[in-house]
């Protein structure tokens, strides 16, 4: 993870990390791209894989899923927050906690 340490804020494409308290402070940023999590994103086609579904299209039409949301995260375009670690779980009934962490 590349940190960039800036003493203005207004830096686009960037995501804040910590916000200044006092006027000097430094506020650090970090690309969001390099947070995705390569592995958790093979975990999860993974466990759709083992729920019987062969397509990422079939596993979000019958649950009802944000396809784009769905298909980036399968990609590792997007982060797996909670929430949507929780919906997959209970889809394909494998625990949150693997899908983000393989534990």
């Amino acid at each position: 993870m590349r940190l960039d340490l800036r003493e203005n804020a207004n830096w686009k494409g960037r995501q804040e990390v910590n916000a200044p308290q006092r006027h000097q402070q430094f506020v650090f940023f970090v690309e969001s791209r390099e947070h995705v999590d390569a592995a958790a994103a093979e975990r999860l086609v993974r466990a759709r894989k083992m729920a019987g579904y062969v397509t990422p299209g079939n596993a979000v039409s019958y649950f009802r899923w944000k396809s784009p949301d769905y298909f980036e995260h399968e990609a590792g375009a997007r982060n797996i927050t909670a929430d949507d670690a929780l919906r997959y779980a209970s889809g394909y009934r494998v625990s949150a906690r693997w899908i983000l962490m393989g534990a």
